[in-house]
């Protein structure tokens, strides 16, 4: 596996920015790209035709890194997420969060769904990861949901994007995770936890979570980018961004 994250890339997930896209769509995007930013994850659709959107990347300097795409989207409509990743330039497939409704018999179902998508993606060069909250880590027969997921499912084919903020929040510590399942994430969300028990979103750096620990098991991943999310942003979001960004470069991590 090597050393090979020492390269890994600060990037952000565009929902931490969904408000202010909504109000200036390229402003917001200059917005990041002013920043330094040159990476960012993105969703299907993203308030602008596909052709358009490309187009305010580009001429921002930015690059999607991928996709979070709901997973009825990637049953019913397969055809429609294949042509907007290949204008977006991109061919990582996140789902992003699934309603009580599809895991609720059981989390082998959901990683057999979860493969079904990934063989019907693979033959467009597509690939297909999920993207962790807290609820996967309730227990049965002595293993959390998130365990049972990625133990009983092709690593080939259902990749990880862990979220260090909803690993801690479901009692799990984000290293060993990183640890576990990094040779299967592609990026990870870096987002961190304040104190007290309404454990709020922070900014990267300003929280619980053990970011040189975290830096350090991410390195000995492949994962390529590091992806900044702030669900909840405690000041306005780009300015929480450009804090986590500015502590991410500091800690040595890679903007091009």
């Amino acid at each position: 596996m090597g050393n090979v994250g020492s390269a890994m890339k600060i990037g952000v997930q565009n929902y931490t920015l969904r408000d202010q896209f909504a109000e200036d769509l390229p402003g917001t995007l200059k917005a990041i790209s002013d920043m330094g930013l040159r990476y960012c994850e993105i969703g299907l659709d993203n308030g602008a035709p596909p052709q358009e959107y490309r187009k305010m990347l580009d001429d921002n300097g930015l690059t999607a890194t991928s996709a979070h795409v709901g997973i009825d989207t990637l049953e019913t409509d397969v055809n429609k997420v294949v042509e907007y990743m290949a204008i977006y330039g991109t061919k990582q497939v996140i789902v992003p969060w699934l309603p009580e409704s599809r895991y609720a018999a059981g989390w082998e179902k959901v990683g057999k769904d979860l493969e079904a998508i990934a063989r019907n993606l693979k033959p467009h060069g597509l690939k297909l990861a999920y993207h962790n909250h807290s609820f996967e880590f309730a227990t049965a027969n002595g293993k959390n949901g998130l365990e049972t997921l990625y133990d009983t499912t092709d690593p080939e084919l259902v990749l990880a994007e862990l979220d260090t903020y909803w690993v801690q929040h479901g009692g799990g510590d984000p290293i060993a995770w990183i640890k576990k399942v990094g040779a299967r994430s592609p990026m990870i969300h870096y987002k961190d936890m304040g104190t007290g028990d309404a454990r709020p979103f922070v900014e990267v750096g300003y929280g619980v979570l053990d970011w040189d620990g975290i830096i350090a098991a991410t390195k000995e991943t492949p994962a390529a980018y590091a992806l900044i999310e702030l669900d909840i942003s405690p000041r306005h979001p780009l300015e929480s961004v450009r804090m986590s960004f500015e502590f991410l470069k500091a800690k040595g991590l890679a903007v091009e």
